[in-house]
């Protein structure tokens, strides 16, 4: 009886280790490209779907220097500036499409409006979370 009871407790404590999210506060995001991979308010989640994008390079977050982002919408360009003070806090501003091809969607519209209200992030492994207060965005490291 004691061998099942070591093997059930053994498992558990596996399970649970293997499922706990391990923060990396070390990370330089802005040294790696991000894709989009989903983006939640509250228990509302969006998965992020590209087949009817226009843009190859859509929901890709990338810092092309040490105070400029891009991150293209479906259809269209856009950028913003960002700052960093401290690992964890990631403030936005000038946000917003540069081009207007027309035809964004829903999606679109959610990451336009919440991500200049980013207040920080936290990086687990190859994945990256972007917060706001009532919203969080997932990007993956590609």
């Amino acid at each position: 009886m004691r061998k099942y009871t070591f093997a059930i407790f053994l498992f558990y404590i596996l399970v649970f280790t293997g499922c706990k999210k391990e923060l990396t506060d070390s990370m330089d995001i802005s040294q790696s490209e991000w894709t989009m991979d989903c983006i939640a308010f509250g228990k509302d989640k969006t998965k992020v779907k590209c087949k009817d994008c226009l843009n190859d390079n859509a929901y890709i977050l990338l810092f092309e220097n040490d105070t400029t982002f891009r991150l293209n919408t479906s259809v269209n360009l856009a950028q913003g500036r960002y700052h960093i003070a401290s690992p964890g806090d990631f403030k936005v501003s000038h946000y917003g499409e540069i081009t207007e091809v027309g035809g964004g969607n829903d999606l679109d519209k959610k990451i336009l409006e919440n991500l200049p209200l980013a207040k920080s992030y936290n990086v687990y492994k190859n994945s990256l979370l972007i917060k706001t207060d009532n919203c969080e965005m997932t990007f993956i490291k590609r």
